[in-house]
């Protein structure tokens, strides 16, 4: 604005000289054929370097945007990995063939994680079959005490969607799900597209020895505020997020 200022100044200051000195052969229509013009490529000057800024910012924007996206979902990956091992290492001692069953669906689901999860949306299916091969997973350490449920139903399996955005609620749930003998103990996963909606929610029973309050901390670390951060960063206001607990049923919802 201030290079816009100046130039502006100039020309006033130029106009003048020309009215106080002007020639007979100089008139009125000869300074507005000299001036028009030249106000008029200030201003459009002025239009490009203000788009020129503003592609400038817009572009650095992006570039944060991507950065805390990374970021995001490379925290993602240590969680996940660290609590496999110890289900792992949990099994081997007490079912060795299990554990390399584990161990061949770990190596699926890692390759999902390097080698597709680098894209800023992979097609929905493939979040299925990744949370299908996470449940058997956590399904080996849980046992028949808890029953894990899936209900996939999908429109368009290749409709693009974040990837890993349901594993932070998928963990949670696995980790604070109820395992008491006197009642039951259960997660149940539901996913569901239809247009341009994609609806996710996942339900679990819950010990109230764990959670006392519906945003315990428990719920409301790293990973769930990890989910808000990428929900906002890639669909800004035009999702819902939400999570209740009523009568020791543990409820998170997402839409977007």
């Amino acid at each position: 604005m201030m290079y816009a200022y100046s130039k502006i100044s100039w020309v006033y200051r130029w106009s003048y000289f020309i009215e106080e000195y002007r020639g007979p052969f100089l008139n009125i229509y000869n300074l507005q054929a000299v001036l028009i013009p030249y106000f008029v490529g200030i201003c459009i000057e002025i239009v490009f370097e203000y788009l020129k800024q503003y592609n400038e910012q817009q572009n650095l924007k992006l570039e944060k945007t991507k950065a805390e996206l990374s970021f995001l979902k490379a925290q993602i990956s240590p969680h996940f990995l660290f609590n496999t091992i110890n289900t792992i290492f949990w099994l081997i001692l007490k079912d060795p063939k299990g554990a390399q069953d584990l161990l061949l669906k770990l190596s699926e689901m890692l390759r999902y994680q390097l080698y597709e999860c680098d894209h800023d949306f992979v097609p929905i299916q493939k979040e299925i079959d990744y949370l299908t091969h996470l449940c058997k997973v956590q399904g080996y350490r849980k046992g028949k005490k808890v029953k894990i449920s899936t209900e996939f139903d999908c429109e368009d399996t290749v409709y693009p969607i974040p990837p890993l955005l349901f594993l932070p609620l998928v963990e949670n749930a696995m980790k604070y799900v109820s395992q008491k003998d006197d009642q039951e103990n259960y997660i149940s996963i539901f996913l569901k597209q239809r247009s341009n909606l994609v609806s996710f929610e996942i339900v679990n029973s819950t010990d109230n020895s764990h959670i006392e309050l519906e945003e315990d901390k428990k719920y409301s670390g790293i990973g769930l505020s990890n989910i808000k951060k990428r929900l906002t960063l890639i669909y800004g206001e035009k999702y819902k997020f939400s999570t209740s607990l009523i009568n020791s049923v543990y409820y998170a919802k997402i839409e977007f």
